[in-house]
């Protein structure tokens, strides 16, 4: 005998000023950390002679941020879909959070800088599944 498929759940429909707002909230993280990727480079030369460090080292600064932030999406991706985009978006937002105080406050060696350009770097590419999910859904 077959069973009769379940009929599925009707989703929750969100009211126009929650998607607003939801909406409002990601936009503005979005832009944050556009503005903090972008402003990387016009603070090479600043970072260079702070450390005084050369091009290749200072390169390395950009290519580690980029490479985590590349790296992290796709396994952001999946764990919003294990265990909701809002805390994987929320534990993002602690990531670069953490980050950018690491990066401001405890970078007085190269190498911490660099592992805090890192870290960012996962924490903001670890943002846009998230943040795309719960626009979306």
């Amino acid at each position: 005998m077959m069973d009769s498929p379940t009929p599925a759940r009707p989703e929750p429909v969100a009211s126009p000023s929650g998607v607003v707002g939801r909406v409002a909230v990601l936009s503005l993280g979005w832009v944050f950390l556009y503005l903090d990727r972008v402003l990387i480079l016009p603070l090479l030369p600043i970072v260079g002679h702070e450390f005084g460090i050369g091009d290749t080292l200072r390169g390395l600064i950009v290519s580690a941020y980029f490479v985590f932030y590349v790296g992290m999406q796709i396994p952001a991706g999946i764990l919003g879909d294990r265990y909701g985009p809002g805390r994987v978006l929320f534990a993002t937002y602690l990531l670069v959070g953490f980050s950018l105080i690491g990066i401001g406050v405890l970078s007085h060696w190269y190498l911490v800088l660099l592992a805090f350009a890192a870290l960012h770097g996962a924490g903001a590419g670890a943002y846009y599944s998230g943040s795309y999910s719960l626009t979306i859904g």
